[in-house]
């Protein structure tokens, strides 16, 4: 395999977990909420409406 298709097979390795990995977003509210135990707190922590933190959970 030459350095052009290692390049690429990284490429698509890379992407591929990616794409399976949650938004960084969704798991900073997940652990907003576990921390402080509260939808309401984590919001006001992470400075977004609670409504979005709820949106991020079921990001997730």
């Amino acid at each position: 395999m030459n350095k052009t298709e290692q390049s690429l097979a990284l490429s698509a390795f890379a992407e591929s977990r990616l794409a399976n990995d949650p938004p960084l977003r969704a798991v900073r509210a997940f652990e907003a909420i576990a921390r402080l135990g509260s939808v309401t707190q984590a919001a006001q922590e992470l400075d977004i409406s609670p409504s979005a933190v709820s949106h991020q959970l079921k990001v997730l």
